[in-house]
Formats: structure tokens, C-alpha cells, sequence
């Protein structure tokens, strides 16, 4: 389906090889438990500088696109802040199906496809947007989550960028000038890495 990617096609040929693999996924759950039996890999410039990792696809979600509905707003402020636009990013999730049901395990599951992604893609910037999405990429805990919020760190020669899932400005209003200052200050470290 490479209409969903642009960019470098051996790294196209890659993620629908990938995709192959998670059609025919049965880690969590039979495929005829998932939702439609739709897998959502990611979406995107192949070839981007900035990767964006969130938690999981939304049963109220447009085909094969990220951060929509009550997120995307706020997602679009993070691309505006960054200085990039959505064509020029590549976005997955941890989860990588929709399911009937929540249950627990699915990330630690489906976190095995996530280090090829990323991979694949090779970008010099991941951000890691919520809680589920920090722990299966940097494994950290609840505590130590709070406190890298908006604190680059480089590891593997890539910068990992955890930041809070866009979603708890619309929970939370109160927070979204304070979400907008973190998301401003990982930028201006980010920058000062890649110069």
C-alpha cells in the first residue's frame, strides 16, 4: 500500500513486508478478535527527520491516519511548533491493531515490531508521544516517565523525545500551556543536537 508512504522505495518494500507480518499477527489475540481485522502500521515520509510514536489506533479513526479527531489539533501545534508539516513526518503507534475489547499485554506484545519500524524508517528524531509509547521504547516507569517529560535523550544515535500524549490537553485544559512549553523546550535541545 505504498500510497500511505513517500520517500525511498527499498525502505517502502521494507514496511509492506512489515505489514505482511502484521496482517498475519496472532501475539494478542486471534485475528478474528480484532476489530475488523485491520492492522494500522504506520503512515508517512519514509525519509522523515522527525518519527512520531503514539499508543494505539482509535476505534473512531480515519483509515491509516494518526492523532485525528479531538488529538489532532493539538498534534498540529506540535508539527507547527517543530517547524514541520504532516507530509514531511512519519506516525505509528505501539499497537498496531484496533480490538474488541481493551486488555493488558497488548504493547508488550505488539513492542516487538517496533524497534524494525524504526529501523525502516531511521530517523535522526522519535518522539514518543504518551506513557505507553515511553515505556516500550525507553522502558522507563510511571516516576521516572514525569520527570524526562520534554527532556531529549540520545541513545542509539537517535534523539528520544518523550512528551505526554496530546490528549491530555483536551482531559486536562488547564495543562496545555504547560504541555506547549515542554514540547517547546525538547524542540530548542533537539535543535541544539542536530546543529
Amino acid at each position: 500500500m505504498t500510497e500511505y508512504y513517500t520517500g525511498s522505495k527499498k525502505k517502502i518494500e521494507l514496511l509492506k513486508e512489515l505489514e505482511y507480518r502484521l496482517q498475519r499477527c496472532n501475539l494478542c489475540f486471534t485475528r478474528e478478535e480484532r476489530m475488523l481485522k485491520l492492522t494500522f502500521p504506520g503512515v508517512g515520509n519514509v525519509d522523515c527527520t522527525h518519527m512520531f510514536i503514539g499508543e494505539a489506533p482509535s476505534i473512531y479513526r480515519t483509515w491509516r491516519e494518526h492523532f485525528t479527531m479531538k488529538s489532532k489539533p493539538i498534534f498540529d501545534e506540535i508539527l507547527r511548533i517543530i517547524g514541520v508539516d504532516r507530509s514531511d513526518v512519519y506516525i505509528t503507534n505501539v499497537i498496531k491493531c484496533i480490538i474488541y475489547s481493551s486488555r493488558t499485554g497488548e504493547s508488550e506484545k505488539c513492542r516487538r515490531y517496533l524497534p524494525l519500524e524504526i529501523e525502516i524508517i531511521d530517523p535522526p528524531v522519535v518522539w514518543l508521544l504518551g506513557s505507553t509509547a515511553i515505556r516500550s521504547v525507553l522502558n522507563l516507569d510511571r516516576s521516572e516517565i514525569r520527570h524526562r517529560i520534554g527532556r531529549p535523550l540520545i541513545m542509539s544515535r537517535r534523539i528520544f523525545v518523550p512528551l505526554y500524549h496530546p490528549m491530555v490537553c483536551i482531559y486536562n485544559p488547564e495543562k496545555k500551556d504547560w504541555y506547549f512549553s515542554k514540547v517547546r523546550q525538547a524542540v530548542n535541545l533537539v535543535n541544539s543536537y542536530l546543529s
